[in-house]
């Protein structure tokens, strides 16, 4: 129900407040708890529910990502690559851990950021989050081009090269995604279009 705030919202409390009376002690519950108080904005809370999700049982994966993932979006880089690393060692074929590495570094750009987008793409090359993010990355390439609809160079007839600067594909235009302009502009090849993820490119 999430994007749903109004049906969503007694759920997330329902849990926080299951939380409160009843003491979960496991791992799953734990991280279902922390994911509600997320939701709710009580971020300090969450992450201390994650931690205790991780010493209920420190080979719960999605403990470590889902706490990555919190610190990544509050700008605290240097805890989220920590809990990243803890996910890839108890799977390193995580896919979702592996796009939370390349969001951490994202802008440092660089080897690190690129390395962890392709292997997530090589474990599942069709995985929703990964070609996301990379779709972001080439329409933020794009943007940063300068030139006209040709998505030509700068004045010099030189590309202009950039590295995520945008989380994901949140570039919005009449609040729609511009997928075609990834693909028009820069000709990625992404097993992606709108009608899979149920949204509409903007009309032209």
């Amino acid at each position: 129900l999430t994007g749903q705030d109004d049906r969503a919202r007694p759920i997330f409390e329902a849990l926080a407040t299951h939380y409160q009376e009843r003491k979960p002690e496991t791992a799953a519950e734990l991280t279902s708890v922390a994911r509600a108080l997320v939701h709710l904005e009580r971020f300090q809370d969450a992450n201390d529910v994650y931690r205790e999700a991780m010493e209920a049982d420190a080979t719960y994966i999605e403990a470590w990502v889902g706490a990555g993932e919190l610190f990544t979006d509050k700008y605290n880089y240097g805890d989220a690559a920590q809990f990243f690393d803890g996910a890839l060692q108890i799977n390193p074929n995580s896919v979702r851990a592996l796009v939370g590495v390349a969001r951490n570094k994202r802008l440092d750009g660089g080897d690190e950021m690129l390395a962890a987008l392709t292997r997530a793409l090589a474990v599942n090359p069709k995985t929703l989050e990964a070609l996301t993010f990379k779709a972001g990355l080439a329409l933020e390439e794009r943007d940063n081009r300068k030139g006209s609809k040709d998505c030509g160079g700068d004045q010099a007839g030189q590309p202009i090269q950039a590295v995520g600067q945008v989380d994901g594909i949140r570039r919005t235009h009449d609040k729609e995604y511009r997928y075609h302009e990834v693909d028009e502009c820069l000709q990625f090849d992404l097993a992606l279009d709108a009608s899979q993820i149920h949204i509409l490119p903007i009309q032209q």
